[in-house]
């Protein structure tokens, strides 16, 4: 086996790019929030909100656990 030379990994935590991300999901989260308060349709509003919010999360969760990780060994 060979010696282990360099490992290094990256990830979106902490960066600008996560709070920029946050930022827009919680506009978003606002918007939906003032709709479904105007809506006269409580119920089909609250399940479009609820699907919105899921994916959003969904989304988020998958972009803050992605993760690089580069390994250099010697021949």
């Amino acid at each position: 086996m060979a010696n282990q030379v360099d490992v290094e990994a990256q990830s979106y935590r902490g960066t600008w790019i996560i709070y920029l991300i946050i930022l827009i999901e919680l506009a978003t989260i606002v918007l939906l929030l003032i709709f479904y308060s105007q809506a006269e349709h409580k119920i089909e509003m609250g399940v479009a909100t609820t699907i919105v919010d899921g994916m959003m999360a969904l989304i988020f969760l998958f972009i803050f656990n992605l993760n690089l990780e580069t390994r250099i060994d010697q021949y």
